[in-house]
């Protein structure tokens, strides 16, 4: 059985614009949902390190 994103692959390959686009538009959401992720994660981990520090928890530089 074939996943979504074989069956994209495939229809670039062959020149299946409408699809070809779709999968491209939804991998390219998918890319910055990602990144977004990325980027909240090292916020939180910027905050945290910065809340240990103030409660003198150990961290010193």
């Amino acid at each position: 059985m074939d996943t979504a994103k074989d069956v994209g692959i495939r229809s670039v390959k062959i020149n299946l614009s409408p699809f070809a686009l779709d999968w491209l538009n939804a991998e390219r959401t998918r890319y910055k949902a990602q990144e977004s992720r990325i980027s909240g994660d090292a916020e939180l981990l910027k905050d945290f390190t910065s809340l240990h520090k103030a409660l003198g928890l150990g961290w010193t530089l």
